[in-house]
């Protein structure tokens, strides 16, 4: 009789554990939805959607719509992504974000113009970072033109679907980086007037070196010695390096550095 009652007290604790984990797990898994209606008078003037801590926004231009929307967006966890994430093209950078634009009768809204979106950086690596949507019909993630605003540590993007799940990721060829360059006095080096310091190259690396807000202003550099040693600085330009693509009176420059072809 004794061993009965011990089978069913521990029977019941087990149940119990079991149902109050799952419920706690339940809860700890659902993602909090931001939900914001853009009336007729908003919707011809455009609305950029920020989540509180600014790593996620999505902006809907002037008249991208021509009926009221409402805009929601949410935080996916990534164990609700684990088979996207199998297929990622390069390391996570980004927490997942989905959204979608929805007529007031509950269908998809229909999108006349691109719309805006911005998803925060959550690794401190310089690798160049590419905004992608997950493309469920052919179980791949697809790039998005995207930028980088490295002050905000945000990739900006335009889309032209009224949903989509987003994610960053580090350009998979690890060898293109987006930071700040900065500059030393030229007369310090005798070998190359054009030469660079930097830690992510190794030594007598050929590369090009162009402004973030125009990559038509490039310069060639070569790695002739070691540095910067401050986060966030991918290179140091002799200054003839750096005058090629800016004014080094501004000190910094954000910067997109890659291999140089010589062949």
């Amino acid at each position: 009789m004794l061993k009965k009652i011990l089978f069913y007290y521990f029977a019941v604790l087990f149940l119990f554990g079991f149902i109050f984990n799952a419920l706690a797990a339940e809860k700890i898994e659902q993602p909090t939805i931001y939900s914001l209606r853009l009336d007729e008078a908003t919707v011809v003037k455009g609305y950029t959607f920020i989540s509180p801590d600014n790593d996620f926004k999505v902006g809907v231009v002037d008249q991208a719509v021509i009926e009221p929307i409402t805009v929601r967006f949410k935080q996916i966890p990534d164990s609700h992504m684990l088979t996207p994430l199998e297929y990622s093209p390069g390391e996570q950078a980004s927490l997942i974000w989905e959204f979608d634009l929805l007529a007031d009768d509950g269908s998809i809204g229909e999108l006349k113009k691109p719309i805006y979106v911005a998803v925060g950086i959550t690794n401190e690596k310089m690798n160049r970072k590419v905004m992608y949507y997950w493309d469920k019909g052919h179980n791949m993630w697809r790039a998005l033109p995207s930028s980088i605003d490295l002050e905000n540590k945000l990739i900006r993007s335009v889309i032209h679907l009224p949903y989509a799940r987003l994610a960053l990721f580090d350009e998979p060829d690890a060898t293109t980086y987006e930071a700040y360059a900065s500059w030393y006095p030229t007369e310090l080096t005798t070998r190359n007037e054009l030469g660079c310091a930097s830690n992510v190259y190794p030594m007598n690396t050929a590369l090009w070196v162009c402004r973030l807000d125009d990559l038509s202003k490039c310069t060639i550099t070569r790695v002739i010695s070691r540095g910067p040693y401050v986060d966030g600085r991918v290179v140091d330009l002799t200054k003839s390096a750096f005058e090629n693509i800016g004014n080094p009176r501004g000190g910094i420059l954000g910067v997109r550095v890659f291999l140089r072809n010589e062949h």
